[in-house]
């Protein structure tokens, strides 16, 4: 925990700093200044938003770190919608994000019971030899998840991209369970693990509930796929 707060200080200051030293080369790419301290501001509340909710959900609250995000939505959306109508435009979209996910952070920072202590070389060096490897699988995984939609693009053309991102947004829904379940599979299976306790009867348990959505889904996209997508984006759809 204290090495993640480290890190994203580091980070975040190292932003600011390389913000002020481009910043006459970037004006007219950003705009005004303001803009510029939005966007460390976004950067420096969720990457601590997602530290302090991330170290909530892998001490056995996965549940309620789904809550927390919401919370920050929900927060997000009426300081947004708020400063929107008292005119403030597009920094008025910055501030509310950047207040409500600050805010969130504090409420789970709260509810965490913990406190960052400065890490060990010893938690510096585990820390080192998991990153190094996780942090460019999870850059290729990101980059394999939109390989589709890139690949498409790049043999069809955008037009083809248009039709093919509303469809696929379509299935998502379908995988809300098994997202949902895959989280807290992770952190029981981990915690079991360490036991030495078996955890098939878990995964068992857990694969039989997540085609209660993807079922009906995948069968009524077959049925009728035209009036779906009119249905939920519209005639002009069609």
């Amino acid at each position: 925990f204290g090495l993640g707060v480290v890190f994203n200080s580091g980070f975040v200051a190292v932003l600011a700093v390389l913000l002020l030293l481009t910043y006459p080369l970037l004006q007219s790419y950003i705009g005004p200044f303001a803009f510029g301290i939005g966007f460390i501001g976004v950067v420096a509340s969720l990457s601590y938003f997602a530290l302090v909710n991330r170290v909530y959900a892998g001490i056995g609250n996965t549940g309620a770190s789904f809550w927390t995000d919401t919370l920050r939505s929900l927060l997000t959306l009426a300081a947004q919608v708020t400063l929107l109508w008292l005119g403030w435009h597009v920094l008025g979209l910055l501030i509310g994000f950047v207040a409500a996910t600050a805010a969130t952070a504090v409420v789970v920072y709260l509810l965490l019971r913990l406190r960052p202590a400065l890490p060990s070389r010893e938690t510096v060096s585990r820390t080192y030899e998991f990153a190094r490897w996780n942090v460019p699988n999870g850059l290729l995984q990101n980059m394999y998840s939109r390989l589709d939609v890139l690949l498409l693009y790049a043999i069809v053309g955008s037009s083809a991209v248009g039709l093919y991102e509303p469809a696929l947004r379509l299935t998502i829904p379908a995988t809300f369970i098994s997202a949902s379940i895959g989280d807290s599979l992770v952190v029981k299976a981990s915690g079991l693990h360490s036991i030495d306790k078996d955890v098939v009867d878990d995964l068992n348990n857990a694969v039989s509930y997540t085609c209660l959505l993807s079922i009906p889904i995948f069968f009524g996209v077959v049925a009728m796929p035209e009036e779906l997508m009119t249905v939920v984006y519209g005639p002009d759809f069609a």
